[in-house]
């Protein structure tokens, strides 16, 4: 008898009807495949200056690293996927949109990363308007490395608004 249960499970198995765990797909102990998608929807402007190389490491690439580093320090429970805007594309279930501007240098060592945000949680809109972070170059420093924290950091500061509203569970209250 044991035999043929072990029989038909592994023919389920094979047929893809139980996960490879040999629990039923529905159940408490099958673990989900995938984690939810939060698509980091990238929009930049045309005129933007930098350098035009198909190897650069641009803005763009800059902020997806920062947010993949940020989810995974952060334990959000989702995997971001980013993209560029392209026009009349439908809108992701869970999109946080990022109107970026480009990097300001408004005092010799002073930057500021600049972007609006938004966050569309299955139909409903959060606007975190302006995210604005300030970094100081160091003496010597490499602008590559420099560029990568602030962005990064500029993550971080998004991250504060976006944690209440997708992962409250995450917040730590302040003592």
């Amino acid at each position: 008898m044991k035999l043929q249960a072990f029989a038909v499970s592994a023919l389920l198995i094979a047929l893809g009807a139980l996960p490879a765990s040999g629990a039923p797909a529905g159940s408490a102990d099958a673990k989900p495949l995938e984690k939810p998608v939060l698509t980091l929807v990238v929009v930049t402007s045309l005129a933007q200056g930098g350098d035009a190389t198909p190897s650069a490491y641009t803005d763009f690439d800059r902020l997806d690293l920062a947010f993949q580093d940020v989810a995974k320090r952060r334990h959000w429970p989702v995997r971001i996927v980013a993209e560029r805007f392209a026009a009349n594309t439908p809108a992701h279930p869970l999109e946080l949109r990022v109107f970026l501007q480009p990097v300001g240098n408004y005092l010799p060592s002073e930057f500021d990363f600049r972007a609006w945000m938004t966050l569309n949680d299955h139909g409903t809109k959060h606007d975190f308007g302006m995210i604005v972070h300030r970094e100081e170059l160091r003496a010597g420093e490499n602008v590559s490395d420099f560029l990568e924290r602030l962005f990064h950091r500029a993550a971080e500061a998004a991250a504060k608004k976006i944690e209440p509203v997708l992962f409250p569970q995450l917040v730590k209250p302040r003592s």
